[in-house]
């Protein structure tokens, strides 16, 4: 943890090397073709937070219409911080700057997504104003070799 000052700011290419190792930190291996298609790709915002220069964290989100809410819901997708530099407000700094972007694009809410097993990042939301509403449940269409589940 060190005290310089933390910079956020949109992701570039260039970051796509090191938003790759910090996704793996999540347990979500990604090629830089899928970074790459992410900050191309309209309605998906990747974040960086810097300290010292470097990259240290990132957050992937977004927004999109929900009939159910009658309104556009932003959403975070992942969120990450450098081990090294956890607890010294890049994470804070990360949803602050996306909550900015939603607020500026007239988005009401926004919510994150979390592994069950991540209880210290449920921890993070709650004192960043989340609440815990539902469960989030997954079905996966194809198997990792890209055959369709049967």
């Amino acid at each position: 943890m060190t005290n310089a000052p933390v910079a956020v700011r949109v992701a570039r290419k260039a970051d796509t090397g090191r938003i790759c190792e910090l996704l793996a930190v999540l347990g979500y291996p990604t090629r830089s073709e899928g970074v790459e298609r992410a900050l191309s790709e309209p309605g998906v915002t990747v974040l960086v937070a810097e300290i010292g220069g470097a990259v240290a964290g990132v957050l992937v989100g977004g927004a999109r219409w929900q009939l159910h809410h009658g309104a556009t819901t932003g959403s975070i997708d992942a969120l990450v911080v450098d081990a090294a530099h956890r607890s010294a407000g890049l994470g804070a700094s990360l949803v602050h700057a996306f909550v900015e972007i939603l607020d500026r694009d007239g988005v009401p809410r926004v919510e994150a997504h979390s592994n069950a097993r991540r209880t210290r990042a449920h921890r993070f939301y709650a004192r960043h104003g989340f609440q815990a509403t539902s469960a989030y449940f997954v079905r996966e269409l194809t198997q990792p070799t890209g055959e369709p589940v049967r």
